[in-house]
This record gives C-alpha cells, structure tokens and sequence, in this order.
C-alpha cells in the first residue's frame, strides 16, 4: 500500500532521486534532491549562464595537455588528438557552445531504477547525448578518452554500449572523433518537463511547464554507464498506466533543442494476489487437491513468473490483435484487460516491472475464513498442491504468492 501523504506539498511540484516510500537503490547510491515550486519565469528552478565562445586556439591547448588515460598507449592517443586538430581546424576560428539538435530518448527499462513510488514518474537516460563519453553535460576535448579507452573495441550484440561509440555503429574508431568535433562544444545545463494539453489533461488549454530538472541532478546510471534522470511529478494522477510528457534539453544560455514526448509512469495501488482459486477434482479422497493459474501476474506474457523486459515481446508480436483472434494460451498479452494488444499493455508493463514469482504460500485455517491461518507449505513455482492429511471439513485455503511484491493473499477458499 501506498505511505500516506502528510505533507503538504504544491499541485505541480518535482521530486528526484529516491521514491519517498523507501531509501532509493542501494545499487545507485542516490541523492535526494527536492525542487520545491514549479518552475515559472518569475521563479525559474535553474539559473542561466551565457554561451561560451572559445577560441580555436584554446581548444588546442587543451588537446596538447590531454592525459593519456590508464591503459591506453600513447600512440592511440596521438593518432586521435591529431585526427580530433584536423577535424575541427576546418571550423571557424571559435567554438560556441550549443544545445543538441536531437531529443531525449526513453529510457530502457530497468528495474535498477524504475522502483514505484507514490506519485506519477519519468524516466529518461543519457544515451541521446552522443559525444558526452564523460557525461558532464559539455561535449569537450575530455570526450576523447572514452574514444581513447575503448578504441578498437566492438560491440557485439546484446552486449553493453561503448561511451566512446559515438557514431553509434558498434565499433570505437578514427569516426567516432568526426562525430566528436561535429558535436564539439555542445551542451546541456538542464531538461525543460512540460504537460502538453489533452488528454488525460483534459483541463489544460496550454502546454504547463512542470519543472526544470538539471543535468547535474542525475539519479544514478544503468547498466551500461549511461546516466539516468527519474522524477516523481506531483501532478493529478490520471487511472491509466501512464501518460505522455514532453522534455526538452536546454542550454546554459536558454536555447532549447528538440522536443521530445517521453511516457511518464502511474503507479497504481495494484497489489497481486491468486484470484482463480479452485478445488481440483481430479485428486482422490482423502486427499484434497487445490489448482489455481499464473494469469494473476498480469504482465508476464511469456509465463516465465518474472515481468522483465522479455514481455515487451509478446505485445510486438500481437499489436492491435484483438483478444479473439489471440492464438490459444496467448489471452494473457492484453495486460490492460481492454480486450485489445495496445500501448495501453506497454503501461501496464511499465507500472508492474521488475515483479517476480518465485513461489507461494499454502495457508490453512479450520476456524473460518478470517483466520487465523496456518502455514502449511512453501513451493516452487506450481499452480497446485495437494493436502496429503487434510484437517476435518469445512476448511479453508489461501494462497499467497512469493517474490518481489506487492502481493495479497487470495481470498480463501472453503473446502467442504
């Protein structure tokens, strides 16, 4: 269930780093940082600086005095300052720095950092950002150490990305210190969050900026390097999954890049419990067989008692399939339960990721269904189980299952 709301807060405010519940992710170690109001341009959450105009010459200098990092020879560092001189002395005599000119893109989904919280959040990462291998917001001779370090290395597939790839072609080489100078002086101060009118928004006749959250306040980094931004918003929480946002990367000076809508996540109060609990008959006196299905875990299309990003897979394959046409055994891809495989289900994954089943609970009660009930056994992940010595009758069952939660058990089950 979901902490009460003691404090008072704004009807547009944001919350970074941890979920309030609890202390965040040991994995990431990260801050908590509270943003207060919402952003106007009264009261902006961000303070802005002038662009920064550096002369050619400068940025030479900086080359000349790059450290080699820890393991790479110096002739591979050489080759790229030289190639990285070449590629920018066809410029002009400065460098200015500038915003992106690409978007925000979504963050994969890792149960790492995308723990529920109590209020609607988004999650976007820094992958977008190509030529920021150090990821300090500024695209600057220091990108080329991660070109240094990884250079020659090849992404194979499934494996991690490679910061210093930044032409995105699975390989770390002499091309990725064009794409370097092409971005060169590039940055980003802060990430503009706004509401675009309509639905579920419906009151809303303009865009409503919600807040203005800072590269530097970054919540930790996935897997694979790459930093991760998750914000709670204290906004009206639509009853759907999730709903759209549009973040925008700003510069120091104000200008801004390209717009980007980014699924914003609602966690509802869902927790999971066995609803389909049943006798089986199929089992002889005296003993008592009990059945019941996975199709509580609403969510795990492959049926494998984890909801992971391997049930993305289940609603490619059937998009825009209506329940009917489903072939057998597949009915549980309508996640959402709107009798349709929609984006509506990719909400719904989003909201319940990271449940695991791992078992179940058998309780037994001879006193009624309130209780109290008795610890029977602990399985594996089996959908029965059969009372050898079953009490007298009536009796009661429930089941609960066990895992990565939330979970209930199910209603009990009077066995008579």
């Amino acid at each position: 269930m979901r902490r009460a709301k003691n404090e008072k807060r704004n009807n547009f405010g944001v919350h970074l780093g941890r979920d309030r519940c609890g202390g965040g992710n040991p994995k990431l170690g990260a801050p908590d940082v509270l943003l207060g109001e919402k952003a106007t341009a009264e009261k902006p959450d961000v303070h802005s600086e002038s662009a920064k105009s550096v002369p050619l010459a400068e940025v030479f200098l900086e080359i000349e005095g790059l450290q080699v990092p820890a393991g790479v020879k110096d002739e591979v560092l050489e080759e790229l300052m030289d190639a990285m001189v070449q590629e920018l002395a066809g410029r002009s005599q400065k460098v200015v720095s500038a915003v992106p000119d690409y978007a925000v893109s979504q963050s994969a989904i890792s149960q790492y950092y995308m723990p529920l919280g109590d209020a609607p959040f988004v999650v976007w990462d820094s992958f977008f950002f190509r030529s920021d291998g150090i990821q300090d917001g500024i695209v600057t001779i220091q990108d080329l150490t991660p070109i240094a370090s990884d250079f020659g290395k090849i992404r194979v597939e499934g494996a991690n990305y490679l910061l210093g790839d930044y032409n995105r072609d699975g390989i770390v080489n002499i091309a990725d210190v064009s794409v370097l100078a092409e971005d060169f002086g590039k940055q980003v101060h802060h990430f503009k969050i706004v509401i675009p009118p309509g639905y579920p928004f419906t009151d809303l006749t303009e865009p409503l900026h919600v807040a203005d959250v800072l590269y530097s306040d970054a919540y930790g980094k996935d897997e694979w390097g790459y930093k991760v931004w998750r914000v709670e918003l204290d906004v009206p929480s639509p009853n759907q999954a999730g709903f759209y946002l549009e973040i925008t990367p700003v510069d120091s000076a104000g200008n801004e890049g390209t717009p980007r809508n980014i699924l914003a996540v609602v966690p509802w109060e869902n927790p999971v419990t066995v609803t389909d609990l049943a006798v089986d008959e199929s089992v002889l006196p005296p003993q008592v067989g009990i059945k019941w299905t996975g199709s509580f875990l609403n969510g795990d299309g492959n049926r494998d008692g984890e909801i992971d990003i391997r049930d993305v897979t289940p609603i490619v394959e059937h998009l825009f399939k209506k329940v009917e046409d489903l072939p057998p055994g597949t009915e549980n891809v309508d996640y959402d339960g709107n009798r349709i495989v929609n984006q509506g289900d990719i909400g719904i994954l989003y909201q319940r990721f990271g449940q695991t089943v791992t078992g179940f609970l058998i309780e037994v009660s001879t006193e009624g269904a309130e209780g109290p009930f008795v610890l029977q056994a602990e399985l594996s992940c089996v959908f029965y189980y059969t009372i050898a010595n079953p009490p007298a009758v009536p009796f009661w069952v429930r089941v609960t299952p066990a895992g990565n939660g939330p979970w209930e058990p199910s209603d009990p089950l009077q066995v008579e």
